[in-house]
């Protein structure tokens, strides 16, 4: 897999100290986080994933573009977001991923699945979840 280049990477980091999200920090860092060290968050709204034959050869011939969003678990990393990412790299055999790893409360987890989810195009009334 073609790994994002440092100059890329600094070039669409945040400007630090300011206001933003929880994960402005996590998003100056890319790491490449083994994939069967990830785990899917059980709190993501998200249940639907509907076809994903086109993503699963994109990534295969072209990798994972957009980092998942991860924290650190007991047995590796849970998956915040990016889960339709994840599984398609999984699908085509991928051994690792960009991500960004942020320390999060299970509440700041579940705010950025929110955000997340809200902003897809295809969201589905039942996986909108009110805090």
């Amino acid at each position: 897999m073609k790994r994002i280049s440092s100059a890329l990477v600094s070039a669409v980091e945040p400007q630090s100290g300011a206001p933003g999200s929880v994960v402005r920090d996590a998003m100056q860092r890319i790491e490449f986080l083994p994939v069967a060290k990830l785990s899917e968050s059980k709190s993501n709204p998200r249940k639907s994933f509907g076809d994903m034959t086109e993503l699963v050869e994109s990534v295969r011939t072209k990798g994972v573009l957009v980092p998942v969003l991860c924290r650190p678990s007991p047995d590796g990393w849970e998956l915040v977001f990016g889960a339709r990412r994840f599984r398609a790299a999984h699908t085509a055999g991928l051994v690792e991923i960009p991500a960004m790893v942020c320390e999060m409360t299970d509440r700041e987890v579940l705010e950025v699945q929110i955000i997340e989810n809200l902003q897809r195009a295809d969201v589905h009334p039942l996986e909108v979840r009110r805090t």
